[in-house]
């Protein structure tokens, strides 16, 4: 990627106040800015701009691995603490925690496909019945069952179609451009008297 050089050299000063960017009264900086306060006043050659990007962007690297690190080293603290653990028991207790882990990990693995089956089954149902897929997440919090997705589904459907309903009639009776007369509204109306109109 080539960079074009007057495109990034500019100076942020010619909007400063008046005296504030003056050349006369600044005094260049004595070590090389760091924070982007001070990197405003500062034009850039392509080589300096590409090296500052080349220095964060190896900044930003080297606190990655420094997490990562960190994570790792965490992760293996725990496994030579259960390996210590599990070298103290004896061979049945061993084999029996072995299988207490290898159980936990995989009712673990089933729920996770469980509920992502759920999902995928709730986001098709969904567009089945003509509504957003957006409600997803809303439908199937704090529910494991399929049943009661499925209930979730039909009470949104109801309140959703309520929502557009109630919208549509609100929308057909306001004023139209040049009819003249706004539509009155139907006091025997049984959509109107449910909401207690």
């Amino acid at each position: 990627m080539k960079l074009d050089k007057k495109a990034l050299q500019f100076n942020l000063q010619f909007f400063a106040e008046p005296g504030e960017g003056d050349p006369a009264t600044q005094q260049p900086p004595t070590t090389e800015p760091t924070s982007p306060s001070e990197l405003q006043g500062k034009t850039y050659t392509e080589q300096e701009f590409q090296s500052e990007i080349d220095r964060r962007v190896t900044q930003a690297l080297k606190t990655s691995q420094e997490k990562w690190e960190k994570e790792y080293q965490q992760k293996l603290e725990a496994e030579k603490q259960e390996a210590e653990r599990l070298a103290k028991l004896s061979a049945a207790e061993r084999e029996k925690a072995v299988f207490e882990k290898q159980k936990e990990e995989f009712e673990k693995q089933k729920r996770e496909f469980e509920r992502e089956r759920l999902t995928n089954q709730t986001l098709k149902t969904l567009a089945a019945e003509d509504l957003p897929s957006e409600f997803c997440d809303m439908i199937m919090a704090g529910v494991e069952k399929a049943e009661d997705i499925m209930a979730n589904i039909n009470i949104f459907k109801k309140v959703f179609s309520d929502a557009v309903e109630k919208r549509l009639n609100d929308r057909a009776q306001t004023t139209i451009p040049g009819a003249g007369e706004q539509q009155k509204i139907n006091a025997d109306d049984p959509f109107l008297k449910g909401l207690g109109l």
